[in-house]
């Protein structure tokens, strides 16, 4: 388990704040009945508890929107429709006044009065984020509600249309993944995540970090399905493979490190599980996670219902090895096992940061007396509680909501 030297993450805006007019299925997120301020105080909080263990932050948000800015607008001036702050305050309210009118019937009128003011409240907290830099202000949050695309042009906006509020932005992992030492992008599984992966790929470059683009024709990945885990000094890389991450993606996964498995020794794994209604338990991360050398927490409910299989290639193709399944291939390998129940995971409990080196495990929310015991007396770690009510009701937590550098 090896030390975090830094972590990318992006807080939340008034993309978020937008999203959550819309429907759940397509905003992804949990009934939203805070202020999204709150969750972007959370996200700061998280920020400040890493940077107190030494922790490097990337502000994806921050970089993203200085070097979208830099290249589009550098020679051109801001679409008309929205080149002040107040022009752009008085499109976003335009907007979610019109989601608010088409869907109604799925929340409440105050979310559409909370999410009026947050657009004041959070175009200042990016107005201090950017120091006053105004017209990098109003590029991030024009690209991440649609309000441009990312060459720039005004978009005319359809609310039937596809061309969502960027919402989930602050999942940062996920548009993502590390395997090794290699980083992948890739396409995505929802319509309103899609093209968050363009707009990362902006910030990844920025911050001189290799990748390679992996093209799907058909099918998925999602980066919170990727995992690395090392038992008795072999080491495996896990992908999750269900609704969000499909059979597609993790065969393109493999074919993309299928050689840097081999001169490394990692033996790659596929955890399978249902390619449908899996919200509660989208990723791999939400219900399994790796926590110290002998040590795992994972939730017996799900991981009884996925089936591991190793990947090897013959003939050119990738080939599956059935190795049974997941919760039975967890206690035969690990001494240290903490099956947690569906209570504890559906409040984050697997959804943790471990920063093997500091002995320090980030947990997301409260845990129950007899998870923190396991962590900090069985596995001789340290839990340090980051406290994000508000930003786990956006349906993610601390290992969500960061892509990190070892």
């Amino acid at each position: 388990m090896q030390q975090i030297k830094s972590v990318l993450v992006s807080p939340p805006g008034v993309e978020a704040s937008l999203a959550s007019l819309y429907p759940n299925k397509i905003s992804l997120f949990e009934p939203v009945n805070f202020p999204m301020i709150l969750a972007r105080q959370d996200h700061e909080k998280m920020q400040g508890i890493f940077q107190g263990y030494g922790i490097e932050i990337h502000n994806m948000r921050l970089i993203i929107g200085e070097q979208f800015t830099n290249e589009v607008f550098k020679n051109k001036p801001l679409p008309k429709e929205i080149n002040t702050l107040s022009k752009l305050r008085t499109e976003l309210i335009s907007r979610a006044t019109i989601i608010h009118n088409e869907y109604l019937g799925d929340h409440k009128q105050s979310v559409f009065g909370q999410s009026l003011k947050d657009i004041d409240d959070l175009l200042q907290k990016d107005l201090e984020l950017f120091k006053g830099n105004e017209k990098a202000v109003i590029a991030i949050n024009a690209l991440y509600t649609y309000c441009i695309d990312i060459k720039g042009n005004y978009v005319n906006f359809d609310v039937k249309s596809d061309k969502y509020p960027m919402g989930n932005q602050i999942f940062w992992r996920d548009t993502n993944h590390i395997t090794g030492q290699s980083m992948g992008l890739h396409k995505m599984h929802f319509p309103i995540r899609q093209p968050e992966v363009a707009i990362a790929r902006i910030g990844i470059e920025a911050l001189g970090i290799p990748y390679s683009q992996i093209k799907l024709d058909k099918g998925s990945i999602e980066g919170g399905d990727v995992l690395p885990m090392e038992i008795n000094g072999n080491r495996f890389a896990l992908i999750g493979q269900a609704e969000r991450t499909s059979v597609e993606g993790a065969h393109a996964w493999y074919q993309l490190h299928k050689k840097e498995f081999k001169d490394n020794d990692i033996i790659p794994l596929l955890i399978r599980g249902p390619n449908t209604e899996t919200q509660t338990e989208m990723h791999l991360d939400t219900y399994f996670q790796q926590v110290s050398e002998n040590g795992v927490i994972h939730c017996e409910d799900v991981t009884k219902e996925r089936t591991v299989f190793r990947l090897f290639e013959s003939n050119g193709e990738v080939k599956e090895q059935d190795l049974g399944k997941f919760n039975d291939y967890i206690s035969h390998r690990f001494t240290d096992i903490y099956p947690m129940s569906r209570d504890e995971q559906l409040k984050y409990t697997p959804n943790v940061l471990v920063d093997g080196s500091r002995n320090v495990v980030f947990v997301t929310r409260e845990i129950t007396e007899k998870a923190k015991t396991f962590l900090e007396k069985t596995c001789g770690q340290k839990t340090e509680f980051l406290n994000m009510p508000h930003l786990t009701q956006l349906y993610g937590g601390a290992h969500c909501s960061t892509s990190e550098v070892r």
